[in-house]
């Protein structure tokens, strides 16, 4: 890694494996990211620390490493058909206004945290998502939420101190330690 003066990325669909810190700190890298159909593995911090502006993330991933696009100050929107959203994979990635999970079974730990400059105003979590981690959501900007029926495990402070989060739906049988820990906005809590 340190290739600092590399702008732009395009991975091939012959790609199956990106290891980590492949592009790490790499601050002018500044370009959308789509991982292709048939990569299954990405290694720890691939993108942690560069401009990577979008991301979108295949169906075929089966291994990742902790916060492989953390710290991306110019990261807006996430696109992803992975069935798991990685540790840390997002945290520290305030301009976030867009973030769209298809296929999502497990969300990790701090997957979004410290995104507390966030623009995402509505999260859509998908039917079929069975585990939101600890301190996964924390800070956003976010003003409702559904937890869909299928969610069985959801972790310590998934939503602490949302100061936007006005209401929440709540379709499955767990409600999760200090879910909504200074979510002084809250009004309506459907279960």
């Amino acid at each position: 890694y340190h290739a600092y003066s590399l702008k732009y990325v395009n991975i091939p669909s012959t790609v199956v494996s990106i290891g980590e810190l492949a592009f790490r700190a790499n601050s002018l890298l500044s370009c959308e990211i789509v991982i292709p159909e048939g990569c299954t593995t990405i290694g720890a911090s691939v993108f942690k620390g560069t401009g990577v502006t979008s991301v979108t993330l295949p169906s075929t991933l089966e291994s990742l490493g902790n916060e492989i696009f953390s710290e991306c100050p110019a990261l807006t929107s996430v696109n992803s058909k992975s069935t798991v959203i990685g540790n840390s994979m997002f945290y520290h990635c305030n301009e976030l206004s867009t973030i769209k999970l298809e296929n999502t079974i497990e969300i990790g730990n701090l997957a979004f945290n410290n995104a507390s400059l966030s623009k995402v105003s509505s999260l859509e979590l998908p039917e079929g998502l069975t585990t939101i981690g600890e301190y996964a959501f924390p800070r956003m900007s976010i003003t409702s939420v559904v937890i869909p029926s299928t969610v069985v495990n959801i972790g310590e402070h998934a939503f602490t101190a949302c100061k936007s989060l006005e209401k929440v739906v709540v379709l499955g049988p767990v409600i999760g330690t200090s879910m909504f820990y200074n979510c002084f906005a809250l009004r309506t809590l459907v279960l």
